[in-house]
């Protein structure tokens, strides 16, 4: 899929996502959140999905071993994260 990105656009998304701060409408979410980082990412570091679980009141959950993109480098400890979340929430027995 990244092959396939024309490089002006990735740029540009990355570049619109670095200047976009949104902190300021975190209090407009009334959804109970979760917030789920990879221990080792860069892009978005810890401390800065910490800085989000703060702002919108959530748990932060780390998924050791782990950068960018949990969801594929740790599906089973994202999976256990969700699951755990939601049963927390009544949702999933």
């Amino acid at each position: 899929m990244l092959s396939r990105t024309p490089p002006e656009g990735y740029i540009g998304t990355c570049m619109a996502l670095r200047e976009a701060d949104l902190r300021a409408e975190l209090g407009n979410i009334r959804a109970r959140t979760l917030v789920l980082c990879g221990a080792e990412d860069r892009s978005t570091p810890p401390d800065l999905a910490g800085e989000l679980a703060r702002g919108l009141g959530a748990p932060l959950k780390l998924i050791a071993g782990a950068a960018h993109l949990p969801c594929v480098e740790q599906p089973e400890a994202t999976l256990q994260g969700i699951r755990a979340f939601l049963e927390e929430l009544g949702y999933v027995r």
